[in-house]
């Protein structure tokens, strides 16, 4: 970093105003906020799961000594995960693999619905499929945000896109 410091001096590129998040939207294209506003549905729709797990395991499967476990599960395999969208991404497009991790999501956490007390094993299978395509959510929508802004000649605008991207990630 130091290294790259001395070459790149603070104030020698000039600094645009971005504006507010709803002057972004404003002026992005069509597609991109069409892009925005999936991401932000999908966001949204892998937020609520995070947030009800813990009382899930708890409650509904009486295995909260098995938190950590499911826990581990699913983020191990969402490491896992990108390595594999990443790969779907190059055959079928970033668009597509992304839609189908999207798909493959929902498939692989409504038989969650089905579960009760002690079902260990379908759970931790559960988190290990829901991981894999949360994988896909890390890696695919940062890249189509990144070839879009290429696309439409705004690499000037990618802070403050990236700025949406991650505002809505929260």
């Amino acid at each position: 970093f130091s290294r790259w410091r001395q070459r790149h001096p603070l104030g020698t590129q000039p600094v645009s105003a971005s504006g507010s998040l709803w002057t972004i939207l404003k002026t992005a294209s069509g597609e991109t906020r069409w892009f925005f506003l999936v991401y932000g549905i999908s966001m949204l729709a892998s937020s609520i799961p995070a947030l009800l797990v813990l009382f899930f395991i708890r409650d509904r499967l009486d295995a909260e000594v098995y938190a950590g476990l499911f826990l581990l599960t699913y983020f191990i395999a969402g490491a896992i995960g990108t390595a594999i969208w990443r790969w779907v991404s190059v055959r079928t497009g970033k668009t597509r693999a992304w839609a189908i991790s999207m798909g493959l999501a929902i498939v692989s956490f409504m038989w969650a619905a089905l579960l009760g007390a002690g079902d260990i094993i379908p759970f931790v299978i559960i988190c290990a499929l829901s991981g894999v395509t949360f994988g896909a959510d890390l890696v695919l929508p940062p890249s189509i945000l990144a070839d879009r802004l290429q696309s439409e000649v705004r690499e000037d605008r990618a802070a403050a896109h990236f700025g949406v991207l991650a505002f809505e990630a929260k």
